[in-house]
């Protein structure tokens, strides 16, 4: 007999059983009958509830917990404001709103840091609409946002709240004979108050840029002096890099000394580069990207030893650093420890976000191995990974040049040079195949090519175009 049954049975109608109950006899036996007939509920539906209790209550945790992390990412999170510009009137004509000033210079400040591809955490440049839904959600049973408790924990921990507002100026108006001139300033919040003063320019997409480059040169000088060597401004790099190393921030300092170290090594300065090394170091003895470049210093001098002890270092102290990996791997290679390497390769294949790139130095061992088919699937695999991977066409085109299939390797080098327009490695790739072709006025005229873009570092060329001119007199093969 069921449970149900047994509480209909319970109620044996009385003398005055024809009389209606009214509300309170209602409300007292089901606030008596109610819990007491749960109570007695089926196993199935007590189990049910069970699990109904625990997923909420991990739903309410995994809330409470995204909610906190969310908290404390904006609370710490280095964010450089901008507010909207201050813009006359002619120009809002135009379209050039306070707020679309803003948002221009926020995507230009985002295009550098793009552009300059470091591993440097950044600045984020943005503007109030990051937090905007941060003010919809109000904590249980009080007043308060999660943007007013932010507010409140960034004020308690001494976190600046870091904003940049400024003004456009007209500074000539255009006539028939000139084009106007417009300036704009910047003003930093902060102790320092300090503003950048006028950036000027005759065009406004100009001004635009060269404004971006200030606030940069403000919230993350080293990013944009990458920027400044990724587009040749080599002097106003250096300026930029001596003013970083004479600093107080040590942070700043270290990475600094680093890249001026990266910079002396390019130029074949490799003693003074490792004592720039060092420095970084002595500054902070846990510096990874110190290590690597100094790792990347040893593999140049043929040091494999010495580069993998810096590359160990490296990752020790950021074990998720795939550059350093990949180069350790490298390394275990060029010194003919072809099984340290294979291993390595094999362990950070299966982990690492950069998988395609282990896979192409994988068939770059096959390769060597005589084993052709095995390296051509590991390229496949590794493209299917990652179909932008640079390293994978280069490696393949490789390959097909190996069997003297020059034309094929020449297609996968076109393919690697539109991933990378700006890299210098596919044009070397393709100067090398033409040489192996035998169509050596063509490898002459990329030899120099790859030279002339970058005369310290490629001057070893010379050689090459010896070597192809000498072949094509002799109408002789390498």
């Amino acid at each position: 007999m069921s449970d149900e049954s047994v509480a209909g049975a319970d109620y044996r109608p009385g003398p005055e059983s024809g009389r209606k109950l009214g509300v309170a006899e209602w409300s007292m036996i089901l606030a008596i009958g109610l819990p007491w007939l749960w109570k007695r509920r089926p196993s199935s539906l007590q189990s049910f509830d069970d699990t109904r209790k625990l997923t909420l209550n991990v739903l309410i945790v995994a809330a409470g917990f995204l909610l906190a992390l969310m908290v404390v990412k904006a609370t710490l999170e280095k964010l450089m404001v901008i507010d909207p510009i201050s813009v006359p009137k002619s120009l809002e004509e135009m379209g050039y709103t306070g707020t679309i000033v803003a948002q221009r210079l926020i995507d230009q400040a985002h295009a550098i840091g793009e552009e300059a591809k470091t591993n440097k955490e950044r600045v984020r440049i943005g503007n109030d609409s990051q937090y905007a839904s941060l003010s919809s959600i109000q904590l249980p049973a009080s007043g308060l946002t999660i943007k007013s408790m932010v507010a409140a924990l960034r004020d308690l921990l001494g976190v600046e709240d870091r904003r940049i507002g400024g003004e456009i100026t007209i500074k000539r108006a255009g006539t028939a004979w000139f084009p106007a001139r417009y300036g704009l300033l910047l003003r930093f919040s902060g102790p320092s108050g300090r503003t950048t003063g006028f950036v000027e320019s005759e065009n406004l997409d100009e001004l635009m840029k060269l404004s971006a480059r200030a606030i940069v040169n403000e919230t993350d000088p080293y990013v944009l002096a990458v920027y400044l060597h990724r587009i040749g401004a080599s002097e106003d790099r250096d300026r930029l890099i001596d003013r970083m190393i004479a600093s107080k921030d040590t942070q700043l300092t270290k990475w600094a000394l680093t890249m001026r170290g990266s910079l002396l090594a390019e130029d074949g300065e490799f003693r003074q580069a490792a004592s720039f090394y060092e420095m970084a170091i002595k500054l902070d003895w846990q510096f990874a990207v110190a290590y690597y470049n100094w790792g990347n210093l040893l593999m140049e001098m043929q040091d494999h030893d010495g580069a993998i002890e810096k590359y160990r270092k490296a990752t020790e102290f950021r074990p998720s650093y795939e550059e350093a990996h990949y180069n350790w791997a490298l390394a275990l290679l060029r010194k003919s420890d072809v099984e340290g390497g294979t291993a390595k390769l094999r362990k950070r294949s299966k982990v690492a976000g950069n998988a395609a790139e282990y896979r192409a130095l994988w068939a770059r061992v096959l390769a060597v191995q005589r084993k052709h088919e095995e390296a051509v699937d590991q390229i496949r695999e590794a493209l299917a990974i990652n179909p932008s991977c640079l390293e994978c066409y280069l490696q393949w085109a490789e390959l097909l040049t190996d069997k003297r299939a020059h034309d094929e390797a020449i297609e996968q080098i076109r393919i690697a040079m539109a991933l990378e327009p700006k890299a210098t490695v596919p044009r070397l790739a393709w100067a090398t195949v033409l040489e192996r072709k035998g169509a050596f006025d063509d490898a002459v005229e990329k030899y120099r090519e790859v030279m002339n873009s970058d005369p310290k570092r490629y001057g070893h060329l010379e050689g090459e175009i010896f070597r192809a001119s000498v072949f094509r007199d002799k109408g002789a093969g390498p």
